[in-house]
């Protein structure tokens, strides 16, 4: 749309530059044939010319591959619907243009009908190439293409054979063809008024033409100027004929009496072609930017990333310390203090302190003689490495805090329940520092706004869009400043296991484990003490166990070996009840009625790539340490020689530092003598003092003396 618009101010421009030159330069000229072929020029170079790019190419550095780990936890503010798109105006403006063209497209139509009808009625008579129409109706004769229209009766036989002969000029020369040009000129720039100055100043210049070559045919000057102000009497045509009368018959008879036009004169043509250079120079050179060949450097970025856990009122105190260990880095750490139990060994007073090092702590204290509420304890941390620390009182539930897709390692976060329905929320997403704006199932979304999605749904792939790719697909200006993604829902997979059907977490829900990834996500598993959960399964309402697919441990099992399973030892439970694209590929029809999926801790260590690449990171860590120490222990006795080397060493650079101190010092001097400016009573001292001075060494001099 953009491109559109800017093409029709280049053809408008264009026009006023070649109307312009005309106007000024070349509408007093005797040069009519050669005016005819500028003017005409003007229109195809106007419309042309903004076609036509020239491409300069400015070679870069190549931009680093950015390996992308589309990780986006959003900032919660206020909740809203997925907007609809704003009314489009620049749409609504561009049907009200060409319905104004149709209309006059629709009235030349009429006029090119209302001719060929008086063609029809009148006396056809071909001479040559030409159709003589002689006609009763009182108007002036016009032509139009090889048609010549004239009424006999209102003329002398002189008269009219000079008329005659001057539409024959318009017919032999194809003069209908330029008319027929500008009028639809006119019909699509309407908008601009110098289009119909320019179509008056083109019959103008054909009449001059006709007028011109029929005077010096005739060689009767005095004769066809008398007919040319008889038929101003009769003004009754159609705007597309070229007409013998013509409201410009002053102007007509001025240049039949104007001497020719010197030749020298013919440079006035040239003075457009500076312009038009200007103009291809300013606008229609593209710059394209293109990267040097070299080998790219890749590297990995995270947008934001988080990690949480919660803390219940039956946390133990090995726990705790886990808790302690895990949220507590090199640049921060979490401190748990005054813990209080009640006789059922539940947590009742609990004092949580962040410390980041800053000039503040974040803390967070509960002293009560009723069990305390779960606290959800966060690590957010931005593109920018920022981090953000702090602690939330969950009253009920409020969030089933991680759920792993071990495929692609995305991982999306629950924000809440309403009081009515469960939902999910997402907003203020980043990507390298740019605001994020969704597309979502179609509907655009705006970088502050809050989206809350059904439980049952989730975000599927992700597609950027570039800015005019955006533009052209949805007719909306983009910002450059911002990324734009579009996205489709796509049912989301539940979670059981240690929350009931209604998605509430059990009150004897606990943590076992949790643990950091190298890229600062946090993954935890959860187990629940009941043994309830091979029941959970069976009852579940959302599937039918008995005749859903089956899947313990990665195999397939019937749903008698279900009562087999020690419940104990289950770590999750997954239940779909649609099954994607690719668990039809694998299944078949067997997951029509749904799947349920359980999983072992013993299992899920040994297959899960989280934990097998947590445990050889554990594991290489552990192997750096002890290459550390033992290099320690190796180093640990130096020779004498060593140490004597060592001292010599820590003697020179001491020396060095010492001599570099000095030269600051007097550079920190000088300047302070040159940029110190003395007081009036201290300038007042000085010259005391050096009057003292110079007297003194006076009486020295003449004491020498004598």
């Amino acid at each position: 749309m953009e491109t559109l618009f800017h093409y029709f101010l280049k053809v408008n421009g264009l026009l006023i530059v070649f109307y312009v030159s005309y106007h000024i330069f070349l509408r007093k000229e005797t040069f009519f044939q050669s005016n005819r072929w500028f003017l005409l020029l003007g229109i195809i170079s106007s419309i042309l010319l903004p076609l036509i790019t020239f491409t300069k190419i400015i070679w870069v550095n190549p931009e680093p591959i950015v390996n992308d780990t589309k990780s986006y936890f959003p900032v919660t503010n206020k909740i809203i619907e997925v907007s609809n798109a704003p009314f489009d105006w620049n749409l609504f403006f561009i049907y009200c243009y060409f319905l104004v063209s149709l209309f006059f497209l629709f009235k030349l139509g009429f006029e090119i009908y209302s001719f060929f009808k008086i063609v029809k009625k009148g006396n056809q008579i071909k001479q040559k190439n030409i159709v003589l129409v002689e006609t009763n109706e009182l108007q002036n004769p016009f032509s139009f293409f090889n048609y010549l229209v004239f009424n006999k009766s209102k003329f002398t036989d002189e008269e009219l054979a000079m008329i005659l002969m001057h539409e024959k000029i318009h017919i032999e020369q194809k003069h209908s063809i330029d008319v027929l040009i500008s009028k639809l000129l006119c019909l699509f720039l309407w908008i601009n008024p110098i289009s119909w100055l320019y179509r008056k100043a083109i019959v103008e210049n054909l009449e001059f033409i006709a007028d011109n070559k029929t005077s010096s045919l005739t060689n009767k000057a005095y004769q066809y100027q008398k007919t040319l102000l008889k038929v101003v009497a009769y003004n009754n045509q159609l705007s597309i004929t070229n007409q013998f009368y013509q409201s410009l018959i002053k102007k007509r008879i001025v240049m039949l009496n104007k001497n020719q036009s010197q030749k020298k004169n013919v440079w006035k043509y040239g003075v457009v072609f500076p312009l038009l250079g200007t103009f291809m120079f300013l606008f229609q050179i593209e710059t394209i930017a293109q990267e040097k060949e070299s080998k790219p450097e890749k590297i990995s970025y995270v947008v934001s990333t988080s990690y949480s856990s919660i803390l219940s009122k039956n946390t133990t105190d090995k726990e705790l310390k886990e808790l302690e260990k895990t949220f507590s880095g090199e640049n921060h750490k979490l401190i748990i203090s005054n813990v209080k139990r009640n006789k059922n060994n539940e947590i009742i007073g609990i004092k949580l302190v962040f410390d980041s090092g800053r000039t503040y702590v974040r803390v967070f204290e509960r002293k009560s003689t009723k069990p305390i509420n779960d606290i959800k304890i966060y690590v957010d941390r931005d593109n920018k490495d920022e981090k953000t620390f702090g602690f939330e009182d969950v009253e009920e539930l409020t969030a089933v805090e991680v759920l792993v897709d071990y495929d692609d390692m995305d991982t999306i976060q629950i924000n809440g329940f309403d009081s009515d329905k469960k939902y999910w929320s997402l907003d203020n997403m980043k990507k390298n520092g740019q605001d994020v704006i969704l597309i979502i199932n179609g509907k655009i979304k705006g970088a502050t706004e809050k989206v809350k999605f059904p439980m049952n749904e989730e975000l599927g792939e992700m597609n950027e869009l570039t800015p005019k790719a955006f533009e052209k697909k949805y007719n909306q200006k983009a910002d450059k400043n911002k990324v734009y993604f579009e996205v489709e829902t796509i049912k989301l997979k539940t979670v059981v296991g240690s929350y009931n059907d209604a998605a509430k977490v059990s009150e004897s829900k606990k943590i076992t484990e949790v643990e950091k990834k190298e890229d600062g996500w946090g993954v935890s598993f959860e187990t629940s003490s009941s043994d309830d959960n091979i029941s959970r399964i069976k009852e579940d309402k959302n599937v039918d166990a008995k005749k859903a697919l089956l899947i313990f441990n990665g195999n397939e099992i019937n749903y008698e070996d279900l009562n087999k399973i020690n419940p104990s030892e289950i770590l999750a439970t997954s239940i779909t009840k649609n099954a994607n694209a690719a668990e039809l590929k694998k299944y078949g029809e067997k997951v029509k009625y749904g799947i349920i999926s359980i999983e072992t801790k013993e299992y899920f260590q040994k297959n899960s790539p989280i934990y097998k690449s947590l445990l050889h990171k554990k594991s290489s860590e552990l192997n750096k340490k002890k290459e550390v120490e033992l290099k320690g222990q190796q180093n640990s006795k130096p020779s004498i020689e060593e140490l004597e080397e060592r001292f010599e060493k820590r003697k020179i650079l001491i020396e060095e530092r010492r001599k570099i101190i000095e030269e600051k010092k007097k550079e920190i001097e000088l300047k302070g003598q040159q940029n110190s400016k003395p007081s009036k009573e201290e300038l007042e001292e000085r010259f005391e003092k050096r009057k003292i001075l110079i007297e003194e060494r006076r009486k020295i001099i003449e004491e020498k003396r004598n």
